[in-house]
């Protein structure tokens, strides 16, 4: 893993979305890096997660109330926001879930995190998210959500200076990731069969980074707004 700016020693981290495959990282390099490691879920994290995390809480990110006093609880001098319904179906189905996880979610912390001032809040973008054009079309039910948080973000900057970079997060691989339909453990997987894995045409322009550089990526900018080196903006971890 690449060297971490900042120290983290005696601070608290909260990561929303812990068991997940970049949250399950991150929280395993806070608690290396000193830090005191709060994670969140919706369901019981597995065996193997419960020694990852310093205190595990059980919490419903729709609630505005059980965000607002986990917070309040807690008093993290960071919150890394990876939770989230991640998927670019593109069917209607997602709408609602998307809404729901990815901006319901983002809202009810930057709304507790205003009225906790110490606090930073480093927020989870995505590759669907277009940017600032003015005129979007935005590809799926994730992209609209993502986008609407990524604003309600530098809103919240702006006008009640609550600190949010937000990390633009592109095609992720590495290890211990659950999901084998991604593209790397999938085509992986295919050619230890000895079967071609399908892709696509080529057409579209990607690249795919190292969860650890993600997770190095992620600290670097919590690092900065705990040093207080700068005022926050949007970062970008890859692309």
């Amino acid at each position: 893993m690449a060297e971490i700016t900042g120290s983290f020693d005696g601070k608290t981290a909260l990561v929303t979305g812990a068991t997940g495959f970049i949250g399950a990282h991150l929280v395993r390099a806070l608690r290396t890096a000193g830090a005191s490691a709060h994670g969140t879920w919706r369901r019981s994290p597995s065996d193997s997660s419960l020694k990852d995390a310093n205190r595990w809480w059980k919490i419903d990110l729709w609630s505005g109330e059980e965000v607002d006093r986990l917070v309040g609880e807690i008093q993290p001098d960071v919150v890394f926001h990876l939770a989230g319904h991640v998927s670019g179906a593109r069917s209607i189905d997602g709408v609602l879930p998307t809404f729901q996880d990815d901006l319901v979610s983002t809202l009810h912390l930057l709304l507790a995190i205003s009225r906790h001032h110490l606090c930073r809040l480093v927020l989870a973008g995505s590759m669907e998210d277009p940017g600032k054009g003015g005129h979007e079309v935005y590809s799926s039910p994730y992209s609209a959500a993502k986008a609407a948080a990524c604003g309600y973000a530098r809103m919240f900057h702006a006008l009640y200076d609550v600190p949010v970079p937000v990390a633009r997060i592109f095609m992720v691989y590495g290890l211990a990731q659950r999901d084998v339909t991604k593209r790397v453990p999938y085509s992986i997987l295919r050619l230890l069969k000895g079967d071609p894995p399908e892709i696509s045409s080529g057409v579209r322009k990607v690249d795919w980074i190292y969860v650890d550089d993600v997770v190095s990526g992620l600290m670097a900018i919590a690092g900065s707004l705990i040093a207080g080196r700068h005022r926050p903006h949007h970062r970008v971890v890859s692309e």
